[in-house]
C-alpha cells in the first residue's frame, strides 16, 4: 500500500476522508455565524465570503495533514483544525470594520481601477503603494464582490501562509512537532497579526511572508531563492529593509554569493514588469518609497513604541530626526562589523535571534515610525521564544509594545502610560538580544569556527 505524506496510506486516507469532511463541516458551522451578520454588501457577498473562508480552512488543514514527514495523531490533527477554525472565526468577525486607511485610500484606489479600465489603469493610478499589491486591487476591481471583504480576505490568506512559513522555518531550526503546532497557533492568534489583516485591512503579512521565506531558504542553503524572496518583500513594502542588515552580514560571510545578490533586484523588477508594460513610469517603482519616507517626516513618532515616544510633542524635529537616523545607522554598522567576519561562529538558530534584533531594534531607534512597523518583530519574537523557551517573556513584551500602537490608532485611545511605557518595554528586549548575539563567540567551542548552515 502506497504511503502518503503525513503518515497516511492510500486506504487509510480514503477511509478517513468522510471523517475529516464531517469534522471540517463541524468546524465551519461557527464560521457561518459572523459571516451571516455581515452588514456590507448583499447576500451573495456573504455567501462568497463563507465559500472563500471555507476553502481557505480546507486548504490550510489539507496542507497541515499531508505535508508532513512523520505520522500525525488524531489529537494533533484535531488541534490543528481547531486552531485554524478559531483563527478564521476571529477574522470573520472583523470583516465589517472600516478604518480611515480603507475609506481614504484603498476603497478609492479600487474605485479608480473600476472606473478607468482595471489593470491597464495602473499606469495612472495615484497610489503610494508599490505595484505588487496594486495587482491584487486591480483583480478585485474586476470582481462583482464587495472590495472591503476581498481586500481583507487577501490579507487573511497571507496570515495563514505566513503562519505556515514560520512553522516551516521553525522545523528547519529544530522546533519539534508539538511546539510547531503551538507556533502556528501563536502566529495566527497574535493580536497584531489578526488586527492588521482582518480589522485594519492592511497587508503587512505579505511582505513579512517573503522575509520569513528568505530566511527559510538561507537556512536551507538556497541563497538564490532567498534573495528572490527578499526582492519580493521589498517590492511589497519598504519596511522589509529592517531585515536587510541580516542579508548584508550573510553576504560578507559568503553564505550568499555576490551573484546571488543580483536575484534581489531581479525579482523586484520582474514582479514590476506587468505594470511597466501597461505604461506605469519606471521611476514610480522608487519614488513611491521616497514619498512614503517624506510624507510623515515632520513627525518624530506616529503611535510607535520607539525611543521618540519619550519626547514631548514640542521637541524640535530636525535635530532629533537626524539623531535617530544616526543611532540606527550606527547600530546596523555595529552588527555588521561584529558578525560579518566568516571566521566567527553564527549558527542558524542565531540567525533567528539576529533577525528579531534587527526587526525590533531598527524601528525602535528610527524616527517617523508607524504603529505597524514592528510587525516583523512580532512574528520573529514568537519564533524566537520557541527556540529559546526560557526567554518566553520577550514575546509578550514585544507584542504588548506593538499592540499599544495599534490600540492608539484603531480605537483612538492610548493604553495606560501612553506610548512611553511600551517604548520602555522594548529596551530589555533589544538589550537581551544584543547581549545574546555578543555572547555567541564566548559560547562557541575552541577551534576553528564555521557556520553550521
Amino acid at each position: 500500500m502506497k504511503e502518503l505524506p503525513g503518515g497516511f496510506s492510500e486506504r487509510g486516507a480514503l477511509a478517513r476522508a468522510p471523517l475529516w469532511g464531517g469534522l471540517s463541516l463541524l468546524f465551519l458551522i461557527p464560521l457561518s455565524w459572523p459571516v451571516r451578520a455581515l452588514s456590507e454588501g448583499t447576500r451573495a457577498d456573504r455567501l462568497w465570503v463563507f465559500v472563500l473562508f471555507a476553502l481557505l480552512f480546507a486548504g490550510a488543514l489539507g496542507v497541515f495533514l499531508l505535508c508532513r514527514r512523520a505520522p500525525i495523531s488524531f489529537r494533533t490533527a484535531l488541534a490543528a483544525a481547531a486552531v485554524l477554525a478559531a483563527a478564521l472565526l476571529v477574522r470573520a468577525a472583523c470583516l465589517d470594520h472600516r478604518t480611515n486607511d480603507y475609506d481614504a485610500f484603498l476603497s478609492h484606489w479600487v474605485s479608480y481601477l473600476r472606473a478607468h479600465g482595471g489593470f491597464s489603469s495602473l499606469a495612472t493610478l495615484p497610489s503610494d503603494y508599490n505595484v505588487p499589491y496594486l495587482y491584487l486591487l486591480s483583480f478585485f476591481a474586476a470582481l462583482p464582490l464587495r472590495d472591503l471583504y476581498l481586500i481583507k480576505f487577501a490579507s487573511v490568506a497571507a496570515d495563514v501562509l505566513l503562519a505556515f512559513a514560520v512553522c516551516a522555518l521553525g522545523r528547519r531550526l529544530g522546533v519539534g512537532d508539538e511546539r510547531r503546532l503551538a507556533l502556528l497557533a501563536l502566529v495566527l492568534m497574535a493580536p497584531t497579526v489578526w488586527l492588521n489583516s482582518a480589522f485594519w485591512a492592511q497587508c503587512d503579512a505579505m511582505y513579512t511572508l517573503f522575509v520569513v521565506l528568505c530566511l527559510h531558504f538561507i537556512v536551507g542553503k538556497r541563497p538564490g531563492a532567498a534573495m528572490s524572496m527578499a526582492g519580493l518583500a521589498l517590492a511589497f513594502k519598504l519596511q522589509a529593509v529592517f531585515f536587510f542588515p541580516v542579508l548584508a552580514i550573510l553576504l560578507f560571510r559568503r553564505r550568499i554569493r555576490w551573484v546571488h545578490a543580483l536575484w534581489c533586484p531581479g525579482a523586484f523588477f520582474a514582479v514590476s514588469l506587468p505594470a511597466l508594460f501597461v505604461g506605469r513610469p519606471l521611476v514610480s517603482l522608487f519614488s513611491v518609497y521616497y514619498t512614503q519616507m517624506n510624507q510623515y517626516s515632520q513627525y518624530l513618532n506616529l503611535n510607535a513604541p520607539s525611543l521618540f515616544a519619550w519626547l514631548p510633542d514640542t521637541a524640535p524635529t530636525a535635530p532629533f530626526f537626524m539623531a535617530g537616523i544616526a543611532c540606527a545607522a550606527l547600530f546596523a554598522l555595529f552588527l555588521f562589523y561584529r558578525f560579518s567576519d566568516p571566521a566567527q561562529p553564527l549558527p542558524d538558530r542565531s540567525l533567528a535571534a539576529l533577525s528579531f534584533l534587527c526587526c525590533v531594534g531598527l524601528p525602535w531607534m528610527l524616527p517617523s515610525m508607524h504603529e505597524r512597523y514592528f510587525y516583523m518583530a512580532d512574528v520573529f519574537s514568537l519564533l524566537y521564544v520557541m527556540l529559546q523557551p526560557r526567554r518566553w517573556y520577550l514575546a509578550p513584551l514585544t507584542l504588548y509594545a506593538s499592540y499599544a500602537g495599534y490600540h492608539a490608532y484603531l480605537f483612538q485611545a492610548y493604553l495606560p502610560f501612553s506610548m512611553w511605557l511600551p517604548a520602555l518595554l522594548l529596551l530589555p528586549v533589544v538589550a537581551h538580544l544584543t547581549r545574546e548575539m555578543l555572547s555567541i563567540r564566548a559560547r562557541a567551542a575552541p577551534g576553528p569556527a564555521q557556520d553550521n548552515g
